[in-house]
Order: structure tokens, then sequence, then C-alpha cells
């Protein structure tokens, strides 16, 4: 008779015992870091923000500093003590408050683990629960990048021509991924690329992520309205009942290379309403609307074609001239934002046909260009209604892939006494149980871009061991990728602010020394922090790139004739309603 799977949960990961408390003194002006060590066990408490929020980590991990939140999560920068890697720690929280949350959380575990290994793909590194009889919360260790797309966009960093076709491929390349194994991201936004100072990037946060299989055959019950910032979500996710496909990734893509090119945001609507009549202004309004009107409800077609501007002229049947809006990008430059930029979703470009666009023809490597070796099942838990199996599902997923992680790491031959070299890192830490779910030796052969600039030694990562087609992309990759890219490093204040922070983060490591935490800036605009109960369907992950965006003014400028007026009569709330549905 097999033992209950809570008992076999208890065995896998012990709980927080004999809590002992001290403190770090300050280090590089940063508050105390208030430190609980569980000395019968292998995890520490963590305090930040004077004690507002903590982080139950294992105690090889050492928190560098505070990246941000997020609405449902918040990320730190640590080193690994033993690896000496510096890794991001996500902390999914709240996770049980409310099903969408839930499945939210198990849709990004299982979707990260099915990507791991692509070049392009923020890469799982280990998992974490504390307690799995009472948590309602996950720890992510992932790859470490220096900063987000948007930091590079809105920094006034000078880039190069090859920056914007090296970073439009290498998005084209990961969207070409995630296609093939039948996903759409949905919420494609310049805060979730994350870029390193080499100018590589990585796409990430896929908690918004659904399934696809073709346009006859949707997963309508999934496919909820409410998806990316307005300024990136295509026209029809906001006209259309149901009926959306892959196309919308890349129209986000679009709206990204046009942000890249004029350092503002191409469609800053103010409200829903206000964001289509900015689609028709920039793109014209062509007289040919067939695609929308099969999807689209007559009051919001009758509005679109009764719309006028301030001359009580209809919108322009044109496109506006991108050449002249963006002179210093080339012919196929502009042809590429134009096919990007479509309004039939069935005339936009695919994944697959932009990573053959001349535009992007340089930096071109076939073992980036592999489709996704097995298509994603979301039906096998996106149907689950029993909170009590969902939980058991997350802890699955966390047993299973450390347990990936260390038969790879035996069949390569590094056993985990490697882990007992650093004295003094681990504060008389025994050494490590086999059996414990305690984020054994996953990422001990990870390293932060930043920090391998300046190391010879050629880049090698267990993630990739998890899947075997993934494993000789993610190999090919980093052997040409460096080859192909002929540009210069960029650097932007927050990327060389982690870049020091990492930098003295090793040093201490290296010389036995406690690991400075640095304090994290505050922004001006501050953090929105929703209760679970203030959550109107599925709202998205903003974080501090996306509040400061909101209250910015940067917004490409376009002539008055192609700004758009109400109708005159206009249920501007009903036409609202409509585009914005889950809100």
């Amino acid at each position: 008779m097999h033992a209950p799977r809570s008992v076999v949960w208890k065995d896998l990961i012990l709980t927080m015992l004999n809590v002992v408390t001290f403190s770090v003194d300050k280090v590089w002006m940063a508050p105390k870091l208030h430190v609980e060590i569980c000395p019968e066990s292998r995890k520490h408490r963590v305090s930040l923000e004077g004690g507002n929020e903590s982080f139950i980590i294992d105690k090889r991990y050492r928190i560098i500093r505070k990246v941000g939140s997020g609405s449902y999560g918040s990320v730190c920068s640590a080193i690994n003590t033993v690896s000496k890697e510096v890794v991001a720690i996500k902390k999914c929280f709240r996770i049980f408050d409310r099903q969408l949350i839930t499945k939210r959380c198990l849709r990004e575990v299982k979707l990260l683990q099915h990507f791991n290994g692509h070049p392009h793909i923020v890469g799982l590194l280990d998992m974490d629960i504390v307690d799995v009889n009472l948590f309602n919360e996950i720890y992510l260790v992932l790859e470490c990048c220096d900063t987000t797309m948007g930091d590079v966009i809105h920094s006034n960093i000078a880039l190069e021509p090859v920056h914007y076709r090296w970073f439009m491929y290498q998005i084209f390349s990961a969207l070409h991924y995630i296609h093939s194994a039948n996903v759409l991201h949905r919420d494609l936004k310049p805060s979730n690329i994350l870029v390193n100072q080499n100018c590589t990037l990585r796409i990430c946060d896929f908690g918004m992520a659904r399934g696809f299989v073709n346009p006859t055959s949707l997963d309508h019950p999934s496919m909820t309205h409410y998806v990316v910032t307005r300024w990136y979500r295509a026209p029809e996710i906001m006209l259309s009942h149901s009926s959306y496909d892959k196309a919308i990734d890349m129209w986000s893509a679009g709206c990204i290379l046009a942000e890249l090119l004029g350092k503002r945001v191409l469609f800053k609507g103010t409200d829903y309403v206000d964001q289509l009549k900015k689609i028709i202004g920039v793109l014209g309004l062509p007289k040919d609307t067939t695609f929308w009107d099969e999807t689209t409800s007559d009051s919001v077609i009758e509005y679109i074609r009764n719309l006028r501007n301030a001359d009580g002229c209809p919108p322009p049947s044109e496109c506006i001239d991108f050449g002249a809006l963006f002179p210093s990008c080339p012919p196929e430059g502009i042809d590429l934002l134009v096919a990007l930029l479509q309004l039939d979703p069935k005339k936009r470009l695919c994944a697959e046909s932009a990573l053959s666009h001349p535009y992007v023809a340089d930096m071109r490597d076939p073992a980036e260009e592999m489709p996704c070796p097995v298509p994603f099942d979301f039906r096998s838990f996106e149907t689950i209604q029993d909170q009590n199996e969902l939980r058991a599902s997350i802890v699955d997923e966390v047993v299973a892939f450390k347990q990936r992680c260390k038969s790879n790491l035996k069949s390569e031959g590094d056993g985990v006494e490697d882990d007992e070299g650093d004295e003094g890192i681990h504060d008389g830490d025994p050494c490590y149980d086999d059996d414990m779910v305690d984020g054994s030796s996953n990422s001990d052969h990870f390293t932060c871009d930043t920090l391998l600039a300046s190391s010879t030694t050629p880049r090698t990562s267990n993630r990739t061991d998890i899947s075997t087609p993934s494993a000789r992309l993610n190999s090919a990759a980093s052997n040409l990728s460096r080859r192909r890219y002929t540009g210069g490093s960029i650097s932007t204040p927050i990327s060389s602010s982690a870049a020091e922070a990492h930098a003295l983060a090793l040093g201490a490591v290296q010389e036995g020394r406690n690991v400075p935490t640095i304090a994290q800036q505050e922004y001006e605009s501050g953090m929105m922090v929703f209760g679970s109960k203030q959550i109107v369907g599925e709202p998205e992950d903003m974080d501090e790139d996306d509040i400061q965006a909101m209250h910015s003014d940067e917004s490409i400028q376009i002539d008055y004739h192609r700004r758009l007026l109400d109708p005159s009569n206009t249920d501007r709330q009903k036409i609202e309603r409509h585009l914005s549905r889950d809100w």
C-alpha cells in the first residue's frame, strides 16, 4: 500500500524549525538586512523593505537586491554561493487566493519547463516550495538578465542599426519556437523582454499564455480578453468575440519595433476606445473591413465607419508614411514594420516568415530557427477545477523538475559532493541531503551573461539537458550568435547598476565575505498593489516598467487630420465595455 501523497511531500520538503534571528550590518548604504537562519533546514528567511516582505530560500542563495514587483510576485537578484552564479528569484505569492491566479502559476511553471533550453526564452533553473501543506507561494529560480527592453528603449541610449535587427531576430526566434508548440504568449511587451548588456535577450512571463490549435478549433473557454498592456494589443482582440490566433503576438512585435525606432509608444490609447482610434488613425481604415465584420458587433462596426477628424473627414484609407516617421530606418525595416502591423490578421507576417525577412537576414542561424519538437498540452490542466488537485499539480511539477535535474547531474558525473567545498559560505550547514526538495544543483554551471563577458569559458547549461532538441539548439546558438552579432554592448543606468551589484556579490563570495545587499531604488510613480478581491477577470502582470510608462507622456505624434473624434451621439461607455470585455 502506497503512503499518502501528503506524507511523501513532507518527506521531500522540510518545514521551517527552530528559527534564530540575527542582523547583517549595512553595506553600500543599504538598510539592515534581517535574516532568520533555520539551522535544522537548508533555508533561511530574508526580510526586505523593513520586514514588509520576506523570501524563504535555500541558504546557498544570498539576495543581492530587489529587482521589482508585479501583480503576482516579486523578483530579487541573488547569487548562488556554491556555483558563483547570479540568478533571479521570483516569488509568486497568493497563488491560491483565486483559481485564475493558481492556474496562472501552474501554467507558467509548465511552460517554462516546456521551453527550457531555448536561447531567447528565460531559463528555469530551480523551483522551491517551503511547506507543501500550507504554502501559498512558490519560488522560481531563473536566469538573471541586466534589464528590460522597456529600459533600453526609454533610457535614450544610442543604438546602432544592427541592434534593432538583432533584437527583432531574437524575438522572432523565440516566437517561432513558442508558436510551433501551439502556444500564444498573449503578453508580449517591452517589460516582458529581458535584455543583457551584450544584447542577448530572453522573453519571459508566460502566465497569460493560452493554447491554439487552428482557426476553426480555438480553446474558447480559456481565451480571455484582457491580454497585454493596451498599447500592444492587436485590434482583433478588442473587436472579436472569440477568434484570435498567433497573429496577436506578431502585432505586439510590430509595436515593439516601432517603439525601438521612435523611442516612443506607437499606439498609446488612454482607454480602449481611444486605443482603437489611434490604431485606425495611424494605419488608416481600409475600404474593405470584412475581416472584422463577421466577428464584431454591429454597434462597433457602425462606430468605426462614422469616425471623423476635426475637419469632418473620414479616416485616411492608407497607412501613415513610416519611412518619414522613422527616417533612419532602412526600407527593409519599414517593410517589416508594415507587414507586422496589418489590420487584417490573415495578412500579418507570421514568426516563421519574419525570420526570413531581409531586415534580419544577416542575423540568421538555422540552429535558432528550429520548431519546438513537442506541442504543449493545455487541456491536461486547464480543465481542472478542484483547488486541491491544482495544489497537488504544482507540487508534482516541482518534485518532478528536481528529480530530472538531479538525474541529469548524476549522468554528467557532477555529484552533490561538489557543493560542500565552500567553507564559511553556508554558516556551518551540514552537507546537503539528497532526499530534500531544496533546490539541488540544477544551476551549478550557469553564469549571468554580464559576468560571462570577461570569461573565455564556453557557456554550458544543465537546463538544456531536460530537452535534447533544445540542448542542440542552445549549444549551437551559444557558439554562433556571438559571431553573427557585430554590434557593441549597451549600458543603461539600470543595467550598469545591476552589473556592478552582481560583480560586488561575486567578489564577496569568492573572498568569503557577506554578500552586499543593495537597497531597491524607489520609483516616483509607486506600485499599484491589488488585493485578490479587487481583481476583475484576469489582469495583466503590471510591473514598475508598466507603471512608469503609464505616467509618462511619451507617444508618437501624428498629423491632426489623423486624430479621430467620436461620432455624435455615441454611447462611448457601451463601446468601451465591448472593447475592454472583462473590465
